[in-house]
């Protein structure tokens, strides 16, 4: 985990992001408040069809988990930006999400050309080409 940065900094930056520029003068209820939503984002990269692995719950602002800072903070910024109800919102839900798939999918797959594989082993023979 030398490669993940430890909650407290991820949600200091998200902050930031979302547009508080003194992200260090936030009080520990809202610092408390990111490791709820903390776990909502490992609960979406436990649930998404391109994660491999199961990663725990955050139980502390030290803790690191084997989830990319870049999907932390913009999942952290997006989360608090729906529970403020912020007009930003919007955009940066998509920003977490399209950040979420980007980097999911490269981490299983690499960054080569997509390629289809059947999975039906080609039953239908009328779909069947020659050569």
């Amino acid at each position: 985990t030398d490669e993940y940065s430890d909650l407290q900094t991820l949600a200091l930056q998200a902050i930031r992001l979302y547009g508080d520029q003194a992200p260090e003068s936030s009080d520990a209820s809202l610092l408390l408040l990111m490791i709820v939503f903390a776990n909502q984002i490992v609960e979406d990269v436990n649930r998404h069809p391109y994660a491999s692995d199961q990663v725990p719950y955050y139980k502390a602002l030290t803790d690191r988990r084997s989830i990319p800072d870049m999907v932390m903070i913009t999942g952290l910024a997006a989360k608090y930006a729906m529970q403020q109800g912020s007009n930003r919102m919007q955009a940066m839900v998509f920003n977490y999400y399209s950040t979420l798939n980007s980097i999911l999918w490269n981490r299983k797959s690499g960054n080569g050309a997509i390629s289809l594989t059947v999975v039906d082993g080609g039953s239908n023979a009328s779909y069947a080409t020659e050569g």
